[in-house]
């Protein structure tokens, strides 16, 4: 399992900006550019590539997938305050293909 994680402040404008990036590739637009969104570089190419630092996770969205959204506030006992969070999930389940063995994982 490989997985590619950041985590940083953002405004609000900076996330509407990358969630709408995120939405232009899914949807296959890639006329616009984000520093860590990267399409793929012809029409029919589908693939997304989120870059943090060095690394890189590249993915293949189907056309139909299982998307969750899940809201939880947790108000603490001890602390002053609540703890609000929203998540957006895709999910899907790839088959290898003879494709992806051609993509195999490079160190550079």
């Amino acid at each position: 399992m490989t997985t590619l994680e950041s985590e940083r402040q953002m405004t609000r404008d900076e996330i509407a900006d990358y969630l709408r990036e995120f939405a232009a590739q899914l949807d296959g637009d890639s006329t616009t550019s984000a520093p860590t969104l990267s399409g793929g570089s012809d029409e029919d190419d589908t693939r997304i590539t989120f870059m943090v630092g060095n690394e890189s996770q590249t993915i293949d969205p189907p056309e139909a997938m299982t998307f969750e959204v899940e809201v939880e506030s947790d108000s603490s006992l001890v602390g002053t305050g609540t703890e609000n969070e929203v998540e957006f999930e895709l999910r899907w389940t790839s088959e290898t293909s003879d494709e992806d063995e051609r993509d195999e994982m490079e160190i550079r």
